[in-house]
């Protein structure tokens, strides 16, 4: 999960242990404490943000990039976990670094 950033699917993941999907999702939650479907969202944000931080991609490429279905489901998403839009994020973050370096 963590080297797809959340982006390969939990079937394929149930498929490789050679276990249905509901086994697997207990056994991750059992595991982790959080279902994998979660962890896979909470990836795929901490790479939203990065590719906020660290590049100038338009927010549409970014939500493309990370499979979101479409910039809507990007900005709902995001704000779910971080309490601003991806545009917000970037400003704010930009200005802390800013201030960090001055």
């Amino acid at each position: 999960m963590r080297r797809s950033a959340g982006l390969v699917p939990i079937g394929v993941l149930a498929d490789e242990t050679g276990w249905s999907r509901r086994h697997f999702a207990a056994r991750f939650r059992e595991q982790i404490g959080l279902s994998p479907k979660l962890v896979a969202r909470q990836l795929r944000f901490t790479s939203a943000a990065s590719m906020l931080i660290e590049t100038s991609h338009p927010l549409a490429d970014i939500a493309h990039l990370l499979n979101y279905a479409d910039q809507a489901h990007f900005t709902r998403e995001f704000r779910e976990f971080s309490g601003e839009s991806p545009a917000q994020f970037r400003i704010t973050q930009t200005a802390a670094e800013y201030s960090a370096q001055n």
